[in-house]
């Protein structure tokens, strides 16, 4: 029998957290699930750790090459075989009810093509240092998105075939391929959050998410200004959100 979730988990390196990370995969409330695990140039003991589990729903992928996030999220998703793809990175922990809460809601909501949630903040020890809320409800969150990304991406469950009909993660979006393909969702169909947390999301020196990047402009404000057209904003209110978003993106740290 095919999953009814599939677990998406691009790794590069991944040794020091990932055994806590499938653990929450594996204590989830829902056992129709695979985990689909794709290694990124890793040179480490990524590989020895995910077949000491000796669990037939693991499944290994090796990265594309050239390799890197994009790529490897693509590849990933192209290899799962059930309707609903959850994201987890091998840094971050699943609250038991996660799949089994996500997959209810997207049941239930047919609309409905992509859910995330908020999250508790963990450090590099496992320890509770903080908490993340997100906008709830698909209009806010529709108009939110116009102005920053107000998905937390390891949190998300989606519905696979809209999601590769859209084309997945655009390789020209940087680290902002999360951001990219959540406007490019909300553009053409419903996406909202769960208040209840149900990730640890690790906060750490090591993780992407710390580092400045740069995302292509283009490719950002395209999707933005077909989001923009949905909601019924200007396209000179919607340059400004762009702009405003493309200067933070280039000062954070």
């Amino acid at each position: 029998m095919l999953p009814e979730v599939s677990v998406l988990m691009p790794i590069h390196n991944g040794e020091r957290y990932l055994s806590e990370a499938v653990e929450s995969v594996q204590q989830q409330t829902l056992k129709s699930w695979e985990l689909v695990a794709v290694l990124d140039r890793c040179t480490d003991a990524t590989r020895s750790i995910l077949e000491g589990f000796g669990d037939s729903r693991i499944r290994l992928l090796d990265g594309p090459q050239p390799g890197g996030l994009v790529r490897s999220l693509n590849l990933g998703l192209a290899q799962c075989r059930a309707p609903l793809v959850a994201r987890l990175d091998a840094d971050d922990v699943c609250e038991p009810e996660r799949l089994a809460m996500q997959k209810q809601v997207l049941d239930a909501r047919a609309v409905l093509v992509a859910v995330g949630s908020s999250a508790i903040l963990i450090d590099a020890d496992s320890r509770v240092i903080g908490s993340r809320a997100v906008v709830c409800g698909t209009g806010r969150l529709r108009r939110r998105l116009l102005w920053r990304c107000s998905l937390i991406h390891p949190s998300v469950m989606f519905r696979r075939e809209p999601v590769l009909a859209l084309g997945g993660y655009a390789e020209d979006a940087s680290r902002a391929q999360d951001y990219e393909l959540w406007l490019r969702i909300a553009a053409l169909g419903d996406i909202d959050n769960l208040p209840v947390p149900l990730i640890r999301y690790r906060v750490h020196s090591g993780q992407i998410s710390s580092a400045r990047y740069h995302p292509s402009s283009r490719t950002c404000l395209r999707a933005r200004m077909a989001l923009a057209e949905r909601c019924g904003v200007s396209s000179a209110g919607t340059l400004f959100r762009h702009t405003a978003w493309m200067i933070r993106q280039y000062t954070r740290r």
